[in-house]
């Protein structure tokens, strides 16, 4: 069996991104690798943050995902990471929660 032997590199953060207050370049990163193949995110802020699912959605945007946002009061079981998803065809689910650490 053959192996691609060409380096990977990381995705690219959108120049035209929003300033990043909740975000880190780590978490941007991470949404944009995981959304390969997605055209459209539906965004699930866990609790009140002021930035957290404007900044999400406006990052999501601007790297060209149609982008649709609702808050969740609270989840069981809490989350053990910052951001999950799930996927159902070109469409991506994201659970943001920003109680806990990057």
């Amino acid at each position: 069996m053959e192996t691609d032997e060409t380096p990977k590199t990381p995705p690219e953060v959108p120049r035209e991104a929003p300033d990043l207050r909740f975000l880190t370049e780590t978490d941007a990163r991470f949404l944009i690798s995981h959304l390969s193949g997605v055209t459209s995110v539906m965004v699930r802020v866990l609790g009140e943050h002021p930035d957290a699912g404007p900044e999400v959605a406006a990052f999501l945007r601007a790297s060209g995902y149609e982008v649709r946002q609702e808050t969740l009061q609270r989840m069981e079981p809490p989350p053990l990471t910052r951001f999950a998803l799930r996927y159902q065809g070109k469409a991506a689910t994201l659970t943001v929660a920003p109680a806990v650490p990057s």
